[in-house]
């Protein structure tokens, strides 16, 4: 089942999220998923942003939230 919902977030954060991250400048990378937990890396414009808390939990967390029940919470790393 692992696997199967560390394809799934890779899959959403392809689809759905990387594209909002690269309109401002930035990446993102899928590091794992352990526990209900999402781990991400940010880089780029991303990662010295006064923004980043907003887009760690107001749009990436909250989207990965909505379409995969799984996960609990999302983290950088």
């Amino acid at each position: 089942m692992d696997n199967d919902i560390k394809r799934r977030i890779q899959d959403v954060i392809e689809k759905d999220i990387k594209g909002f991250i690269e309109s401002d400048g930035g990446k993102i990378k899928f590091m794992g998923y352990e526990n209900g937990i999402v781990k991400v890396r940010l880089s780029g414009a991303c990662a010295h942003c006064s923004a980043i808390d907003y887009t760690l939990k107001g749009g990436i967390e909250k989207i990965l939230q909505l379409q995969l029940p799984e996960v609990k919470s999302v983290e950088l790393v």
